[in-house]
């Protein structure tokens, strides 16, 4: 009996033995370990673009890559350029046929619920009036200009939102706007309500403006998130106001029925250029709000919802920076890092990169960014495939070019 339960022994061990030589001699078995957060240009020889240009990510032809576009001034005059993913990080042109814009914006989203990414694009034509144009994938990545309309606007900020939960994507654009369509000019947040099938005929019926009274705001921000768990997005818009006093940062409650209410939050009031974010950047399941602006000294600051279901400051950043913020984890370590572009003439001018230690500290970091110093957009996603955050930054660079760089994350 002894013999027999030694004799099993060797056998198991030597058969444990076998499975970790297959193993390892396997190879493609395990996951590469990833290697330090390093950012390396791409040469992707994307064209450089100022004067608050726009930059938006989506997969327009569905094939599983996220795509590319482009608009502002550049150094041939203003264009609007979609660059479609090969899925390695390599961006061809794709000639779009829209129109070519400065003091632009822009964003995708299934504006007419048939499974694909639509575009709205706004900014000054050639004659420096304001445009908007809402183009119609055709499902492969074309486009064709929608003959629902908004109004023309420049100089400011859109996003997508479902308000109302009816299952269509509503829209806010905040910026100079162009109402009555003769070219006279007015300040203005406008919510728009997704129409729907409304006339059960097939066809997108476009979007209509709600009544709702938002406060005007141009060079600035606005975004959605559902700060309260209840399954409408509040607004918060960011800019410079048509009126005294000529900033404004304001938070609005969504009833649930269309309507919005001041939240009754006082933040500090942002300006030209100055940023807002939305993000949990300490892990507790809120969403904090980021504000990075310059009144008489450069500030960055943690805002965090209190009991009573407003917002509070919660901490400031040791190396602040004033501008627009884009946010990600580049790192993939579960924490949200942010760049600001900053325009001031402070040393901290240009593309500054900022490390999350988990519980919403910052530290500045240097990642031998290309300097964008006015307005900048950009994102975190990934270009390549490879299951890290990369990086695409536009605006004005340190030499007062315009500037579209591509970045490769070199963790894996």
């Amino acid at each position: 009996m002894k013999n027999r339960l030694i004799n099993l022994a060797v056998i198991t061990v030597v058969l444990l033995a076998l499975l970790s030589c297959e193993s390892a001699g396997s190879g493609g078995s395990s996951s590469p370990e990833p290697g330090p957060l390093t950012f390396s240009d791409a040469g992707a020889n994307l064209t450089g673009v100022r004067y608050n240009p726009t930059c938006s990510i989506a997969d327009v032809n569905n094939d599983g890559h996220t795509d590319l576009l482009i608009s502002g001034h550049s150094s041939s005059g203003d264009v609007t350029k979609l660059y479609l993913n090969d899925g390695t990080g390599t961006f061809s042109h794709a000639n779009a046929g829209m129109a070519n814009l400065r003091y632009t914006m822009s964003g995708f989203a299934d504006m007419d619920n048939d499974g694909d990414m639509d575009l709205c694009l706004a900014g000054n034509n050639s004659s420096g009036n304001p445009r908007a144009y809402l183009y119609i994938n055709a499902g492969d990545g074309t486009f064709s200009e929608s003959a629902q309309t908004v109004y023309g606007a420049s100089d400011g900020s859109l996003a997508f939102a479902d308000v109302d939960n009816d299952g269509n994507i509503d829209l806010l654009v905040c910026g100079k706007h162009d109402i009555d369509g003769d070219d006279n000019i007015e300040i203005s947040s406008i919510l728009y309500i997704n129409q729907g099938d409304n006339n059960s005929d097939g066809q997108w019926d476009g979007y209509q403006p709600s009544t709702e009274s938002l406060t005007g705001v141009r060079n600035g921000t606005c975004s959605f998130a559902d700060i309260n768990n209840d399954g409408y997005p509040e607004i918060l818009i960011s800019g410079k106001a048509d009126a005294s006093p000529d900033t404004f940062t304001g938070l609005y409650i969504n009833n649930g029925d269309r309507t919005y209410a001041e939240s009754g939050t006082v933040f500090p009031q942002l300006g030209y250029g100055q940023g807002t974010a939305f993000a949990d950047v300490n892990g507790d399941g809120d969403l904090e709000i980021l504000l990075a602006y310059e009144d008489s000294e450069l500030k960055t600051e943690v805002w965090g919802l209190n009991l009573s279901g407003t917002y509070e400051k919660e901490s400031d950043f040791a190396e602040p920076a004033s501008g627009r913020i884009i946010s990600g984890d580049p790192d993939s370590d579960g924490d949200i890092d942010i760049i600001i572009y900053d325009y001031s003439s402070d040393e901290t001018a240009g593309t500054n990169f900022y490390i999350n230690d988990g519980s919403g500290l910052f530290s500045r970091k240097n990642m031998g960014l290309s300097s964008i110093e006015s307005c900048g957009e950009g994102h975190f996603f990934d270009a390549d495939g490879d299951s890290d955050l990369d990086l695409i930054i536009c605006g004005k660079d340190s030499t007062g070019s315009g500037n579209t760089t591509l970045y490769l994350n070199g963790r894996f």
